[in-house]
């Protein structure tokens, strides 16, 4: 019974030295803000992650902020009051013509193309796309990549 005893004692006491162990690794770690999460995964192979260090993914997020996240889900996955951005390009086969078209004005794309992919996209809310005449060919590169970036990880 001695025997029995002191297992059961040691049992207990490994799953609390566990318990204690796993509460104050989660308190530890509730400190830690997203970014510096996001940017933990990278520590292990010793480079940093490219898409935080690169000044077009920067300036993308501050333009998708600005621009697009009204509309559209910041995980790029899920539809909002817009679609899911996540895979925009593969969506439009790769042509950034037709898409930089459509994002600085998609009503007069689609009443001059009558092209059937932005057709449905006019069909697929009742909610209407703002335009966007003023941005520029690298500004919208650099919301694509920051698109491009966040849908992937």
């Amino acid at each position: 019974m001695n025997n029995n005893f002191r297992l059961l004692l040691s049992l207990v006491t490994l799953l609390l030295v566990l318990l204690i162990s796993g509460f104050s690794f989660i308190l530890v770690n509730q400190h830690i803000t997203t970014k510096e999460k996001e940017e933990q995964r990278w520590e292990w192979c010793g480079t940093p992650d490219p898409q935080y260090d690169s000044p077009l993914y920067a300036k993308g997020e501050a333009l998708f902020k600005a621009k697009c996240a009204s509309c559209h889900n910041k995980n790029m996955k899920a539809d909002m009051t817009g679609p899911a951005l996540g895979g925009v390009l593969e969506r439009w086969n790769g042509d950034t013509t037709k898409l930089y078209s459509y994002i600085r004005n998609w009503a007069v794309y689609t009443k001059t193309t009558n092209d059937p992919y932005a057709i449905e996209l006019e069909n697929w809310d009742p909610s209407v796309m703002q335009v966007f005449p003023e941005l520029t060919d690298e500004d919208i590169d650099a919301i694509l990549s920051y698109i491009n970036n966040t849908y992937m990880y």
